[in-house]
């Protein structure tokens, strides 16, 4: 697409933003699958793909639709999910206000808050199972997010996390959405909205299982900054969380010694404001060392 922009208007094309907009899963009169726990993952996954990219919107399509449920779209009993009736919207158009009235894409919405928001940084992620995505993410307060979708409808899969070159304190927070809470919308239960849960045993090296049909979100807090801001890394069966030096280079900080007898306070001043400027240049370079791979293996049922 930017190529093609730049074909039509020449050099004036790399002021063009790109944006996605009025985005679905479905282009057409929607089926129940449009308002089950499918579209939660496409809602996530789609979102993760589009943060590879330079695409700087991507806007849902829509909040709530203006009139009753689709009833034309794809009902047919081997399509996933127990809403017999299809919606643009992410929510009842007359009783979106009741929870268990919100369809599955509103609690992906709601998750991603917990993985990403504005000033973050995006981590490369890739992933040797086709069944899973993951997406990354850092945030600017120095911890560290990990979306993994499990797109599999039958099996879930265990991930060994091995994290290098950051230390996690021993507890790390997992935001998830999946069947049993899509399930307890159902059961007009209010239990449906996204789950938080505390993993404990959480170090360098631990393992996680992704329930099948489900979004995960795991927010890792560093146990003390790392000096160095690199991403995520993953090979075999393995997360590999990994903080390189960036290009190479070690970082030293020598202090004047007018500064450390307080005689030259104007000194000090600039000092501590060239010192400040460097890091902020060191952080904003090291944000852009970021990458990210995953796999899994299935457990057993």
């Amino acid at each position: 697409m930017r190529g093609d922009i730049n074909d039509f208007l020449g050099p004036n094309g790399t002021n063009t933003e790109i944006l996605v907009t009025e985005n679905n899963s479905d282009e057409g009169n929607p089926g129940r699958q449009s308002v089950s726990l499918v579209n939660a993952l496409y809602y996530a996954d789609s979102l993760g793909q589009i943060m590879q990219t330079e695409i700087n919107a991507r806007v849902w399509w829509q909040l709530h639709d203006g009139g009753p449920p689709y009833t034309d779209g794809d009902l047919a009993t081997n399509v996933y999910g127990w809403r017999q009736y299809g919606a643009f919207g992410t929510m009842d158009w007359e009783q979106g206000l009741v929870l268990t009235n919100r369809y599955p894409p509103y609690f992906a919405a709601e998750l991603i808050h917990n993985f990403i928001g504005a000033g973050d940084t995006v981590v490369k992620a890739s992933c040797n199972n086709p069944l899973i995505t993951s997406y990354s993410a850092l945030r600017t307060n120095g911890d560290l997010t990990l979306m993994a979708i499990n797109k599999s409808s039958v099996s879930n899969y265990t991930v060994n996390m091995v994290i290098t070159n950051f230390v996690p304190v021993g507890t790390a927070t997992n935001y998830y959405y999946g069947m049993p809470n899509d399930n307890m919308a159902e059961a007009a239960n209010n239990n449906c909205d996204i789950s938080t849960n505390v993993i404990s045993g959480v170090s360098t090296n631990f393992s996680y299982t992704l329930a099948l049909y489900s979004i995960n979100v795991f927010n890792f807090v560093p146990a003390t900054m790392p000096a160095q801001i690199g991403g995520i890394n993953v090979s075999g069966d393995q997360f590999i969380f990994s903080y390189p030096t960036i290009l190479g280079k070690s970082y030293q900080l020598t202090v004047f010694s007018p500064c450390a007898s307080r005689k030259m306070p104007i000194i000090c001043s600039v000092v501590y404001l060239l010192f400040f400027m460097f890091l902020l240049v060191v952080s904003q370079q090291a944000l852009h060392f970021q990458s990210v791979h995953l796999s899994g293996v299935r457990s057993k049922q």
